[in-house]
Parts: C-alpha cells; sequence; structure tokens
C-alpha cells in the first residue's frame, strides 16, 4: 500500500509468516517543528496498525536526499522510539532510539526497515 502523509511518499506492506500484521493501517507525517523538538534532523512519523504484527516500511526520500548536505542521505536509517517522544521530547528515556536494520537502496532513494507493529503509534 503507497501512502503519502504530509506529501512523503511512504510504502506500507505486510510482513511475511505467520506474524504478518493484519487490518488497517495508519501512517503520519510530523512537521518539523516536532521532530526537532524530539532532536530528529529529519522526518518524524507514527505508525500504527489495528492487528498486532509485523510489516514492511518504505520511506522514498528522494525530495529530501540533500537536506543536510550531500552523504546525509548515506547515514539514513529508520528507528523506533518510545510513544512518549510526542509529549515529552526532552525526557532521556523518550529518545532512546532502536534501530530497526534498515535498508538505503541509494539508486531508488528508498530507506527500507521490516518492524513490529501492535495497535499504537511506532
Amino acid at each position: 500500500m503507497q501512502l503519502t502523509p504530509g506529501g512523503l511518499p511512504v510504502t506500507v506492506a505486510r510482513g511475511r509468516g505467520s506474524d504478518a500484521a493484519a487490518g488497517q493501517v495508519q501512517v503520519r507525517v510530523l512537521g518539523q517543528k516536532q521532530a526537532q523538538a524530539a532532536g530528529i534532523k529529519g522526518v518524524l512519523l507514527t505508525a500504527s496498525a489495528t492487528e498486532p504484527g509485523s510489516a514492511q516500511v518504505s520511506v522514498d526520500y528522494s525530495a529530501f536526499a540533500s537536506a543536510y548536505g550531500g552523504d546525509w542521505s548515506g547515514r539514513l536509517r529508520l528507528v523506533k522510539l518510545p510513544a512518549c517522544i510526542l509529549t515529552t521530547p526532552q525526557k532521556a528515556a523518550c529518545q532512546t532510539q532502536t534501530p530497526l536494520g534498515s535498508h538505503n537502496n541509494f539508486g531508488d532513494q528508498m530507506l527500507t526497515a521490516r518492524s513490529a507493529w501492535g495497535g499504537r503509534p511506532r
């Protein structure tokens, strides 16, 4: 499923196997003010599914590939943050990043990772 929340092309695909997420998916791109408050140089988004399970998320970063310099896109990765990053980003515990094992396809300018979802923002 291709979504464009906030104009950002995001693709969400069901995971494979018995733990694949099902139901509806909601993805929301937050504004730069929230990203900066969270200490994020890039895009801050939330993703949730109505049924728990795994999914693959891909973000097309071609529109901002050189936003922070020529090699910035080479350092891009997807991480999971605690939900409290949206309400209390100043707390150190809310800034704990869990890497999602991202794959960066430089040719397509697409960043992809597999994540486990439950019915709440990730």
